[in-house]
């Protein structure tokens, strides 16, 4: 079977969102649960990571209500900028605090790439217009470039936080990640709009 009609057949059968807004609620819920899954994992009372959990939810239900409300789906691109800026302030949340009495029986470096991993979703979404307007390979350099930056300024931050250390093999998994995120986005945006081709959902 041709892949562009699994494609077709499969959104057909499993009903796979198509608007950006559902899958960033998705993202933000799955990321909802994942976090209290490590925390009670880890016998971390809820009260010391009620911050990030809050804005993962507060993400959440701001992805909910503008994929509910059809005017704010067609609104200025400023929108795009929520998710990327409320899920920066969860890592900022996160590497602000230390849990020197939590026992680990795992490398908690394996966070960082899948926290990035998902920030790069979110920078690509915000800067999805340069894609549309100057192509592929500056959309890529800004997105890299402005997490880079962003993962450079995280680890200064948690210079400053007892209990923190800067690590520049954590910056090498936080780049890892954007670049991830960069790949997976522009993957999933190929396939959506051959899905969307071979069903004639576009012209």
């Amino acid at each position: 079977m041709p892949l562009s009609t699994f494609l077709t057949k499969s959104k057909a059968a499993i009903g796979l969102p198509t608007s950006p807004w559902a899958w960033v609620a998705v993202v933000f819920g799955l990321q909802t649960i994942g976090s209290l899954f490590v925390a009670q994992y880890l016998g971390i009372p809820l009260s010391k990571v009620s911050l990030p959990v809050i804005l993962l939810l507060i993400g959440t239900m701001l992805a909910i209500l503008i994929e509910r409300h059809h005017h704010f789906k067609h609104s200025k691109d400023s929108y795009l900028w929520f998710p990327g800026t409320i899920y920066a302030l969860f890592i900022l949340s996160l590497s602000h605090m230390s849990f020197p009495n939590v026992q680990v029986s795992f490398d908690t470096s394996v966070f960082h790439p899948v926290e990035y991993l998902t920030l790069g979703l979110f920078l690509c979404l915000a800067w999805y217009s340069v894609l549309k307007r100057r192509g592929t390979i500056p959309f890529v350099i800004l997105v890299v470039a402005f997490g880079t930056l962003f993962g450079i300024s995280d680890e200064v931050h948690q210079f400053f936080v007892p209990g923190r250390t800067v690590s520049a093999f954590d910056l090498g998994l936080d780049v890892a990640g954007i670049c991830a995120g960069c790949w997976l986005f522009l993957t999933g945006r190929h396939f959506y709009y051959r899905l969307m081709t071979d069903s004639g959902s576009l012209s």
